[in-house]
């Protein structure tokens, strides 16, 4: 049976003596949904093993996602004037245009603006996601990219169009962070490890489901790619993101195998629709390389991530 760690249980009990009690249960509530091995679901570890036994084969052994995830989460731009999704879409994913939301010269959307389009979205009951997009390019200081964070979680929270507590808690998924070792001078790994362990506080101190997903990617041909160690450790940071991995080649399938493989990690697959490599650009091909069950959204359907480039084909 799996057994929680001693900083699990650390966390565990810190849980239980947060000041505001209803918006934990809450929390709560969004990690039983997710059955991650994460910082906030460690009292559910028991129930995770349970679901997990049930999904895999005899052996133990997946060789492709099962089930296959029924819903998408698909990418909007920032001004995005969408007010309902597709059919077979859940999620929208919120990002800025081109270069994404970054401090600096790289700043092509104002961080103010993606909160507001994102509380505009949960005000029409549209479960929403925020894309942040960290290069060193824009800045290679880790604590302007916190601070981007910050100030889109405050902003969602306190913005005049906010639909405020009655909906943020159940609309608002959190942050989808794009990281990729050619995104950074040398690599990244420790920028976005420390990135991430921020992320994680930052959430954990937010009301209702919202979280944190790591959309990570690395090329193993780039001066700075990654080792399996720090993928894992970027991935695991203290907090524990909900790998969303860019599954564009078979050296992210075998990362991404050899991680779920040691966590046991429900994978968000990122695969992307304009890709040329068939076995890549489709839900199908790409959920259908990577071990294990589908991640499970907070309201309880399961997800691919469909990266679109500005053009929604899926």
């Amino acid at each position: 049976m799996l057994q929680p760690s001693h900083a699990h249980l650390r966390h565990c009990h810190y849980s239980l003596l947060k000041e505001n009690a209803e918006l934990e249960v809450k929390g709560m509530l969004h990690m039983v949904r997710h059955l991650h091995l994460i910082e906030k679901s460690v009292c559910l570890v028991v129930a995770s093993a349970v679901v997990l036994a049930a999904i895999l084969g005899h052996n133990g052994i997946v060789r492709a996602q099962s089930p296959m995830p029924s819903n998408l989460a698909v990418d909007y731009p920032a001004n995005t004037t969408i007010t309902t999704l597709p059919s077979g879409v859940d999620v929208a994913v919120i990002q800025g245009l081109a270069s994404g939301v970054g401090p600096g010269g790289c700043q092509t959307t104002n961080p103010s603006e993606i909160a507001n389009t994102a509380d505009r979205l949960m005000g029409r009951g549209i479960r929403t996601i925020v894309e942040v997009t960290p290069q060193s390019g824009c800045s290679s200081n880790v604590a302007d990219w916190e601070n981007v964070l910050a100030t889109i979680t405050n902003d969602i929270s306190t913005s005049p169009n906010s639909p405020g507590v009655t909906v943020i808690p159940y609309y608002w998924f959190g942050f989808m962070l794009d990281e990729e070792d050619g995104f950074w001078s040398g690599g990244g790994a420790k920028q976005f490890e420390q990135l991430n362990e921020f992320a994680s506080t930052l959430m954990a101190h937010t009301y209702g489901v919202a979280w944190f997903y790591t959309e990570d990617f690395t090329s193993a041909l780039s001066p700075g790619s990654w080792t399996q160690m720090q993928y894992n450790d970027i991935v695991h940071n203290d907090g524990h993101s909900i790998p969303a991995p860019q599954v564009y080649n078979s050296n992210m399938v075998g990362y991404v195998n050899a991680e779920q493989s040691k966590y046991n990690d429900t994978i968000f697959v990122t695969w992307d629709c304009y890709y040329k490599d068939s076995d890549y650009n489709t839900a199908s091909a790409a959920t259908g390389q990577i071990n294990g069950p589908p991640y499970i959204a907070p309201d309880d359907v399961s997800l691919s991530n469909e990266f679109v480039g500005g053009n929604n084909c899926h």
